[in-house]
């Protein structure tokens, strides 16, 4: 889509993370500022980038100002440190050929340790959070989110109590353990 004044382009399908998993993926959109001649690219899910092609498109997309979700850190114990690491040189790899600045959003400041774990990133002067870009402090509530609400979450109920334990009550159990013939019915 193009006006007189920018250009919106979208991408292919880039990988929500890594190829070939059941995230399935995104689409990153770059609008060109076409009076200024910059280019704003907003790829937020492509996760760090951990994919190899999504790097690619975005060193082709040349972008001034990249929007990224960063490596997601919190998974680490799940999906291993040499993926995260790999995340984070992708990034370096699309820093060292473009010359954009980058904002890195919700998957970059989940860890508690995200600070110190992307040091590589901040040392390079052109990687900063959403809150930093804005010239705030970060506020890293979803790192977290379980002491924040740890103190606000209300007891169970007393019905739901009841139904989670191992004594329910005889209808839901005769319902469940009931059998029923292939159209639903009970014969």
């Amino acid at each position: 889509m193009e006006s007189a004044d920018a250009r919106l382009v979208a991408s292919p399908p880039l990988a929500h993370g890594v190829e070939g998993t059941a995230l399935g993926y995104v689409v990153a959109l770059t609008v060109t500022d076409l009076r200024e001649g910059t280019r704003f690219v907003h790829a937020s899910d492509v996760q760090g980038p951990l994919s190899a092609v999504a790097a690619a498109y975005l060193i082709r997309e040349q972008p001034d100002i990249l929007y990224l979700s960063g490596p997601p850190a919190y998974l680490e114990r799940q999906l291993g440190a040499a993926l995260i690491d790999q995340g984070i040189d992708h990034l370096l790899r699309v820093l060292d050929r473009t010359d954009c600045r980058v904002i890195l959003d919700h998957h970059a400041v989940r860890a508690p340790d995200y600070p110190e774990r992307f040091k590589r990133l901040w040392q390079t002067g052109r990687v900063v959070t959403a809150a930093g870009y804005l010239g705030l402090p970060d506020e890293a509530l979803e790192s977290s989110r379980r002491s924040l609400w740890a103190g606000r979450r209300k007891p169970s109920s007393r019905m739901e109590r009841r139904l989670n334990s191992p004594g329910r009550s005889a209808i839901i159990d005769r319902r469940r353990n009931t059998p029923r013939a292939k159209g639903g019915s009970q014969e």
